[in-house]
């Protein structure tokens, strides 16, 4: 995955006057859709192509947890596709450090869709 701008800050200007400091990605241009309509659509995928995207993701939530960052809210809407069908973890709303806020390493707020 191709991060454009990683951890970035900017200022919000609210339009009541507030300002708010807030971080972004920027990401590559997606266009593939999401893998919850790919999945949808077409019912069961073979093994062949379910280890692909499952190592696909393993190694996508590899490399979050080795930079620290806990997601919160993997889910099949999360997960787009590109043009050649790669997945792209998006929606880092809820994502915070991996250490948990006492650096106990638990995350104990409960987030994300019910059900994930």
């Amino acid at each position: 995955m191709k991060i454009l701008a990683f951890n970035a800050e900017a200022i919000y200007y609210h339009k009541s006057g507030k300002e708010k400091k807030v971080c972004y990605i920027a990401y590559e241009l997606i266009t593939g859709g999401e893998l919850f309509d790919y999945v949808f659509h077409t019912g069961s995928f073979s093994d062949k192509i379910c280890r692909f995207y499952f190592k696909q993701l393993l190694l996508g939530l590899h490399y979050l947890h080795s930079n620290g960052i806990c997601h919160r809210d993997m889910k099949l809407e999360n997960i787009l596709l590109d043009k050649e069908y790669n997945c792209k973890i998006i929606d880092f709303g809820f994502a915070t450090k991996l250490e948990g806020k006492n650096g106990d390493g638990f995350n104990t707020t409960y987030l994300g869709t019910p059900g994930f």
